[in-house]
């Protein structure tokens, strides 16, 4: 299924890049819908195995309180080269994220608040070590693991060839709030190559370790592709259960894992 799905993108991209020209264009405002098809199962307390399979959707809308231009470097990185302070608020769908990020313009200090759905409360703080690298830690509470905190670098590399290759490296600790105080690590990169600022293929890798339930990791496949400047849609494929976890009440255990999610988004800028 991944690689006809590949190829049918791969066969677009092909017969329309020709066809399409771009006129650099500053915008204010970016508005984004993700749909997820997710296959989950998991064991209850009384040790019955359950599996589902189900849709979620959402609008995310985000303003940029400067104009951000997309003359250099991938257009999907445009807010981050830009050093772009914004405000994002939910728009509707299953899912709810509400956030604010800020980049000093006359120093490199970095802050990003966030309340999505089930978390109370992210914190990032961090520094730009140069125009296309950051440097940050964060730390969040959630109504099911209690608290999480770690460590985070990206950064953004400009190949000879006209390209451009995007590089993240994070750490999670996560300590369970619950009876037995239970806990899990992860350790993730992520990498995205840029053919051009308009289209790249990229791959995050998750390990995760657990100390009930063992380790296990997931990889996600994804591709991003700007039609216009202002204009993109993305594609992505998770595989693994990286998001397995116990959630405990009581001294009881049941367990809940994400066999896979197929991801489709589209994003319009003004």
């Amino acid at each position: 299924m991944k690689t006809k799905f590949t190829a049918l993108f791969l066969a677009v991209v092909s017969a329309t890049t020709p066809a399409l020209a771009h006129e650099s264009e500053g915008y204010n405002l970016e508005i984004e819908f993700n749909s997820h098809y997710i296959k989950e199962q998991g064991v209850t307390p009384s040790g019955v195995n359950w599996s589902d399979t189900n849709n979620t959707t959402n609008w995310l809308f985000t303003y940029y309180f400067d104009e951000i231009t997309t003359e250099t470097g991938p257009r999907a990185e445009a807010a981050f080269l830009n050093r772009a302070n914004s405000l994002s608020l939910p728009a509707g769908g299953n899912e709810s994220s509400l956030g604010f990020e800020y980049f000093g313009k006359s120093h490199d200090f970095y802050v990003s608040l966030k309340n999505e759905e089930n978390v109370h409360g992210q914190l990032h703080l961090g520094w730009m070590v140069d125009t296309n690298w950051l440097v940050a830690g964060h730390g969040e509470y959630s109504d099911f693991n209690g608290g999480t905190y770690g460590i985070y670098t990206k950064r953004v590399f400009s190949l000879d060839n006209g390209g451009f290759f995007n590089v993240k490296l994070g750490y999670d600790k996560n300590k369970f709030a619950t009876t037995y105080n239970l806990n899990t690590e992860q350790f993730y990169a992520e990498m995205d190559y840029y053919i051009d600022q308009d289209l790249s293929f990229g791959v995050s890798i998750v390990d995760n370790q657990d100390d009930h339930f063992g380790d296990d990791y997931s990889v996600e496949y994804r591709a991003n592709w700007f039609v216009t400047d202002e204009m993109s849609v993305g594609l992505s494929y998770i595989d693994g259960n990286t998001n397995k976890q116990a959630y405990l009440f009581d001294g009881t255990a049941f367990s809940h894992k994400v066999d896979s999610v197929l991801s489709a988004k589209v994003k319009w800028r003004f």
